[in-house]
């Protein structure tokens, strides 16, 4: 997968290459009441493992699962909305406070945030210490919400990605989890930004879209216990691109 996008990784020895893998169950497939959920998860364990090797070049430091040690890297864990900049978790933004998305076209993540402070619109730009692999987009509000998200626009390094239309797997779908055909790698100088598009305004306790994703943090970004107390940029892990 590294030598087909033209990647350059460090390669992953036995020993952290097992520590993935009780970590990438435990926290992805083991805990799934549902057979398609945890296979979802297994279908992209050959991009975690990408993931880990780009993390390792990238951060210079080795493998730690989800709970690492000092000095070595975080991977695979959990992608935390405020490691793309754009709130304290996926259905809030600094303040703790829902933010609707407007009628017609609305910016989701972007380098315009309370957090990021950028213009509306803008890039973020992935740092040293954090790197993502996305395979799909979710919404954490009950499928019964009337209002949804139509169509979502993903811009990666200049280049726009055909618009997702995610109302069919969020409506008939207990997950509520729309798949990519094809996974999104955001590393180190990486840009990336969001918007969607929705006929009416709708509230965020309507529409909670969350990136389906892998994230690698370096171990002392993972000790904050409290996303608005980050340091984004003091802490290298996403700016305005």
């Amino acid at each position: 997968m590294a030598a087909k996008l033209q990647m350059i990784v460090e390669p992953l020895n036995s020993g952290e290459l097992d520590i993935i893998d009780k970590s990438f169950n435990r926290q992805f497939v083991w805990l799934q009441s549902e057979r398609s959920l945890a296979d979802l998860y297994l279908r992209n364990r050959a991009a975690a493992i990408l993931l880990a090797a780009i993390a390792v070049e990238q951060m210079d430091a080795r493998v730690g699962g989800s709970m690492p040690k000092a000095g070595l890297v975080g991977v695979p864990t959990y992608p935390r909305a405020n490691y793309f900049g754009i709130g304290a978790d996926w259905d809030s933004d600094a303040a703790g406070s829902p933010v609707p998305f407007a009628a017609g076209t609305a910016n989701w993540i972007h380098g315009g945030t309370a957090e990021l402070g950028g213009a509306a619109g803008t890039n973020i730009r992935i740092g040293e210490n954090g790197a993502h692999v996305i395979f799909g987009i979710g919404n954490l509000a009950p499928n019964t919400k009337p209002c949804k998200i139509e169509t979502i626009e993903q811009v990666k390094d200049g280049a726009t990605y055909p618009s997702i239309f995610p109302r069919p797997a969020w409506d008939n779908s207990e997950f509520s989890i729309l798949e990519f055909d094809d996974v999104i790698f955001l590393k180190q100088g990486t840009t990336y930004r969001t918007r969607s598009r929705q006929r009416v305004a709708c509230a965020l306790a309507d529409t909670v879209p969350f990136l389906v994703a892998i994230s690698a943090i370096n171990e002392p970004q993972l000790r904050i216990i409290d996303p608005t107390t980050l340091d984004l940029a003091a802490n290298d892990l996403v700016a305005v691109g």
